[in-house]
C-alpha cells in the first residue's frame, strides 16, 4: 500500500515537472504560449518522458537504498545516485526523443540544428532537476529514518514501562503484602526490635521501588543496597532456611542493571523452592570468569507450581534486550544459574 502511494506521488510530481519543463521550453522558443494541436503532441511526449524518468528514478532509488544506503557513506551515495540517475535520464530522454523523431519523420540533424538552444536549456534544467531530486531523496530518507527511530524509541519506552509495571504490580500484590504483614504480626510479640527493623526495611524497599519504577537502569550498587533490605525481609520469614552470599568486586558496582532484577531472581528462587533449615536455599551473587553477573541457587524444589504473576525470567530477558548486546543465559543442572551481561550505558 505504501509502495503504491509512493508511485502515485512520483507520477504526480513527474507530471507537474513535465508540464513545467514543456511550458518553459515552449515559451523560450516562441516567446509566447499558444497551445495548438502540434504543441499538444509535444506536450504529451514531454509528460511521457517525465513519467518514464520519474518512475525509473523511484525504482533506482529503492535499489540503491538496498545496495548503498545513505547512512553507510553519504558522499559516496550522493555521487553514485547522481551518476546513475544522470545516465538513466540521458538514456530515456535521448531514446524517447529519437523514437518520437522517427515517428514524426524528422531528421535528427535538422532537429538538432533548429532546436539547438532549447536542447542546451533542457540539458541545464535536467542537471539542476537531477541535483534537486538527489537532495530531496536524501532529505526524505533522513526524515524517514529519524521518524522510524523516534517511533522505535517510543515503542521501547512503552514496552519498558509495561514490563516495569508488571514488576511493580508483583510487589504490591495482596499475597506479598499479606506475607509481610503476617511476619510483622508474629514478630511484634516474639521480637519487637526485629519487628521494628522489619517495618523499616519494608518501607525502604517500597521507597526504592517507587523511586526507580520509571527508570530503565540503575547502578548495581544501588540495587545491592536494596537487595540487602529485601533479603532482611526474607530472613525474617525463613530464618536460616535462606542464605545469601554476595561476592562482587568494586569494579562492577558502577555498572547498570534494570531495577528490581536481582529482587525478582531472589523472589523466584524462594517461590519455586521449598527451603528449610535442614535443606537451606543458598543464593550466591558473583562475577563469573566470563565477566558476567551470575546468580546461582541450589535446588530445593517444592511439589506445587508457584504463581509467577507473569513476571520473572521473561520480564528480565525483555528488559535486558534493549540495553545489552548479549542475551541472558539460564542453566539448570545441579544448580539454577542465570548469567546477566554487565551494562555500562551512560
Amino acid at each position: 500500500m505504501k509502495t503504491d502511494r509512493r508511485i502515485i506521488i512520483s507520477v504526480i510530481i513527474s507530471t507537474l515537472v513535465g508540464i513545467l519543463l514543456f511550458l518553459y521550453l515552449f515559451y523560450s522558443v516562441n516567446g509566447y504560449i499558444n497551445i495548438s494541436g502540434s504543441s499538444l503532441k509535444h506536450g504529451l511526449f514531454s509528460l511521457l518522458a517525465a513519467n518514464a524518468v520519474g518512475i525509473s528514478f523511484y525504482y533506482l532509488s529503492r535499489f540503491l537504498n538496498k545496495k548503498a544506503p545513505w547512512h553507510q557513506a553519504t558522499a559516496w551515495r550522493f555521487a553514485l545516485e547522481l551518476a546513475i540517475m544522470g545516465i538513466c535520464l540521458a538514456a530515456i530522454s535521448f531514446g524517447l526523443l529519437r523514437l518520437y523523431l522517427v515517428w514524426e519523420g524528422i531528421a535528427w540533424a535538422l532537429f538538432a540544428q533548429e532546436y539547438h538552444d532549447p536542447l542546451i536549456k533542457f540539458g541545464i534544467l535536467a542537471v539542476v532537476t537531477l541535483f534537486i531530486y538527489t537532495i530531496t531523496d536524501f532529505t526524505l530518507y533522513s526524515y524517514n529514518q529519524y521518524a522510524a527511530i523516534q517511533i522505535e524509541e517510543v515503542k521501547i519506552a512503552s514496552t519498558q514501562l509495561a514490563l516495569q509495571f508488571e514488576v511493580l504490580k508483583s510487589q504490591l500484590s495482596p499475597h506479598y503484602l499479606f506475607n509481610s504483614l503476617n511476619t510483622i504480626s508474629s514478630l511484634i510479640y516474639s521480637n519487637p526490635n526485629q519487628a521494628e527493623e522489619f517495618i523499616r526495611k519494608l518501607a525502604l524497599t517500597y521507597q526504592y521501588i517507587l523511586a526507580n519504577q520509571n527508570l530503565p537502569l540503575v547502578r548495581l550498587a544501588e540495587e545491592l543496597n536494596f537487595i540487602k533490605a529485601y533479603f532482611f525481609l526474607l530472613k525474617s520469614r525463613f530464618d536460616n532456611a535462606v542464605q545469601l552470599n554476595v561476592e562482587l568486586p568494586r569494579r562492577v558496582l558502577s555498572s547498570k542493571i534494570p531495577p528490581l532484577t536481582l529482587q525478582l531472581l531472589l523472589e523466584n528462587a524462594v517461590k519455586h523452592n521449598a527451603p528449610s533449615e535442614e535443606t537451606p536455599l543458598r543464593i550466591r551473587i558473583f562475577v563469573s570468569d566470563k565477566n558476567l553477573l551470575t546468580i546461582t541457587n541450589n535446588l530445593v524444589e517444592n511439589n506445587f507450581k508457584a504463581s509467577s504473576f507473569r513476571v520473572g525470567l521473561d520480564n528480565i530477558r525483555q528488559r535486558y534486550h534493549y540495553f545489552a548486546k548479549a542475551d541472558i543465559k539460564v542453566d539448570k543442572t545441579d544448580l539454577f544459574k542465570i548469567e546477566l551481561p554487565l551494562i555500562y550505558a551512560a
